[in-house]
């Protein structure tokens, strides 16, 4: 009998989360707190290319504070997203690797025939590699919370690392009826519960706790895509718990 480690669905999403909590974060934070723009020595920058042997011809530095900061801002973002989109796709790769094996359980082969049929499985997995088909047609995902919104975030990804983040009609629009780039993602928010563990409006004999809340952002056609540190934290929960939902589906569909 196949003993599969259904953690493995989700590895990939720890390291990156970190990283971009720890790196795009700071980065995005940091763009609320710099006032000026610091200052460039293009002769010296010059002076060292050429002691070094290199040519290279430097062009003006960017003299505007906001639009500096827009490029930063999109720089960081395609990393964020880019690094993200990689991860989980890993895990849905991941997941049909797993979903596949564990088809063979009960099974009588011999140890060549499944060293042959992994390599099979693999070598399947990793010619869907497309997220958003190998999510929907391969999977059993129908009824996961987190499937659209990730879904969405890969759409956010394209534009940023193709389109440097400017949403174009012909590639980037998923609302088709309000034609728009709709972003979903949840974010933990405060709320007053009641003494079920509910979201109530009442004052009286209330508790706080935490509950993640769906959120869209929209953006336009031509628009540039640019989110602040609390949407990008958003996107984070969103992916990780993404994980940890895809690890439970694959388990319950392989009892």
């Amino acid at each position: 009998m196949l003993k599969l480690d259904f953690n493995r669905i989700q590895a990939p999403l720890f390291e990156v989360i970190k990283e971009a909590n720890d790196n795009i974060l700071f980065g995005l934070r940091l763009m609320d707190e710099i006032k000026t723009l610091p200052g460039l020595n293009l002769d010296q920058l010059s002076k060292d290319f050429q002691a070094s042997g290199i040519r290279i011809q430097v062009g003006q530095p960017i003299q505007d504070l906001n639009e500096q900061k827009r490029t930063f801002r999109t720089w960081l973002l395609k990393k964020g997203f880019e690094d993200l989109a990689k991860a989980f796709n890993l895990c849905a790769i991941e997941a049909y690797h797993l979903f596949q094996l564990y088809k063979l359980n009960g099974q009588t082969i011999l140890l060549q025939e499944l060293e042959e049929e992994i390599k099979r499985i693999k070598k399947d997995a990793l010619s869907q590699n497309n997220f958003p088909s190998l999510l929907d047609d391969k999977l059993p995902t129908a009824n996961m919370t987190y499937k659209e919104p990730v879904k969405s975030m890969n759409r956010v990804r394209n534009c940023l690392v193709h389109r440097n983040g400017v949403v174009t009609e012909e590639k980037d629009i998923n609302d088709k009826a309000n034609k728009v780039l709709r972003l979903s993602y949840y974010s933990l928010q405060t709320v007053r519960i009641d003494e079920n563990g509910k979201e109530t409006d009442r004052l009286e004999n209330t508790g706080i706790g935490l509950m993640a809340k769906p959120k869209d952002k929209l953006f336009q056609i031509g628009e540039r895509i640019e989110l602040s540190e609390s949407e990008f934290r958003g996107c984070l929960f969103t992916c990780q718990t993404f994980g940890i939902e895809l690890t439970e589906v694959i388990k319950k569909n392989c009892p």
